[in-house]
């Protein structure tokens, strides 16, 4: 049950990606089998998950989308869970994933990845982006 709570996050959060044309159909379904066969691993701050697929599985274009949950969710990660916000990636190649998940690490190295979850207007959320 735990893994279709997830999956539903997911295939609202990558489906965006699918919409806007950055990714296939198959990229939504790597990315929740990702996330099944890791689980805990994706949870990489407290509170803040980052998933992904490979670049191989229907990646046109860079892609990167947040969502803030009103109910978290557990990964089985006993050190950063619950997890109330995630991050989804899609990128081309190696390179672009690590630099686009450099920016991630960043954010949270700073401290504005808190900033960014609890944010309430996607203006905020970009002009602490950038």
């Amino acid at each position: 049950m735990r893994i279709l709570t997830i999956g539903k996050v997911l295939f609202g959060l990558v489906g965006r990606y699918v919409q806007r044309g950055c990714v296939e159909e198959a990229y939504v379904e790597a990315a929740v089998q990702m996330v099944g066969e890791v689980g805990p691993f994706v949870v990489i701050y407290p509170g803040l998950a980052v998933c992904y697929a490979s670049s191989h599985c229907g990646v046109k274009e860079i892609g990167m989308s947040l969502i803030t949950l009103e109910r978290s969710v557990y990964f089985g990660n006993r050190f950063n869970d619950p997890v109330k916000t995630l991050i989804c990636l899609a990128a081309k190649d190696d390179i672009s994933y690590i630099k686009t998940l450099e920016l991630v690490v960043k954010k949270i190295q700073d401290g504005s990845i808190d900033e960014i979850a609890n944010a309430e207007e996607i203006d905020e959320i970009i002009k602490l982006i950038h």
